[in-house]
């Protein structure tokens, strides 16, 4: 069976010819299952698409939402980080300002803010990647680091994988990075919100 397969050239040598190659694709395994995958192209070859392929949508404002099956994320220009809001088909289960992102650093609390409008590094079907650059404020409002978030979501899955990275702009040499947090506040039901934690 074919499975749907996205393919990226990380590396190429001077002719131009590939040297190495990222391949994306999903199989279900059970524990200690060996299941093997043989690669094969030929010109002319069609990839099959994922059942639930994902893909980026961008609203006049700047705001990008990641979307694959019922599941929404949105990630706007400006406001909280990695993402403003979440969606589950129609309903709105994140609200604006109901996902809070902080680090405490040397006993400071430093809130993440989005500084820019995001940018869709990879797009779909199988995979996309959002990056969102913002800053990081003290309770005084003073920047103490650069943020950039990378959010990477997948076809058919209903979580995302989030890296962030950290600038340091404090001036001093040594940073005691003590606790990364969110909080979210979502907009469900008891049943609905046990059902559906996996959104975040």
């Amino acid at each position: 069976e074919t499975r749907p397969l996205k393919t990226r050239a990380m590396m190429r040598w001077p002719d131009d010819s590939v040297r190495w190659v990222l391949l994306d694709f999903q199989a279900d395994l059970a524990p200690g299952e060996d299941h093997r995958l043989a690669l094969s192209w030929e010109p002319g070859d069609e990839r099959p698409q994922p059942q639930t392929p994902v893909c980026i949508r961008e609203t006049v404002d700047g705001t990008l939402f990641i979307e694959t099956g019922d599941n929404q994320w949105a990630i706007a220009p400006s406001g909280t980080m990695p993402f403003a809001r979440a969606y589950l088909g129609d309903r709105e289960i994140v609200a604006d300002d109901g996902l809070q992102s902080c680090v405490r650093v040397d006993g400071e609390n430093f809130e993440l803010r989005v500084g820019s409008r995001p940018v869709g590094e990879e797009e779909g079907p199988m995979r996309v990647v959002v990056r969102v650059d913002g800053i990081a404020l003290g309770d005084d409002g003073s920047p103490g680091f650069d943020v950039t978030a990378r959010i990477y979501a997948y076809a058919g899955c209903s979580w995302l994988r989030i890296y962030l990275t950290l600038t340091n702009r404090i001036p001093q040499q040594l940073v005691h990075l003590e606790e990364f947090k969110l909080s979210l506040a979502p907009e469900v039901d008891a049943g609905t919100a046990h059902e559906h934690a996996s959104l975040v």
